[in-house]
């Protein structure tokens, strides 16, 4: 068990680390289930729809880059962003997918 939050806490951090490198991201935080990583990146000001694809897309390449092979789901919520904590249960983390989810349909 203390062997499996270790690898799970290197992907987070190696996700965060690849997200930051991503140009006008400045804060991000996110979490993994058994098949999905979740992204919230804060990011200086965006102008364009275009623009907010654009970087949507390097931040899901950064993620894909890391090998993690897993489902991204990126997010400019604030709100998901604030939501997003170290402590979250399985059952959080589940809802917070549906959300985001619910919002691409």
């Amino acid at each position: 068990m203390i062997m499996q939050c270790i690898v799970c806490l290197a992907c987070i951090l190696s996700v965060d680390s690849a997200v930051m490198s991503v140009d006008k991201v400045v804060a991000t935080k996110s979490f993994e289930t058994s098949n999905v990583v979740v992204v919230a990146a804060l990011t200086q000001p965006i102008c364009s729809h275009k623009e907010i694809c654009a970087i949507k897309e390097k931040i899901q390449n950064a993620v894909l880059e890391t090998g993690i092979g897993k489902r991204v789901i990126v997010s400019f919520d604030l709100d998901i962003y604030a939501k997003i904590k170290a402590e979250m249960t399985m059952e959080q983390k589940v809802k917070l997918i549906e959300i985001l989810d619910s919002r691409q349909s």
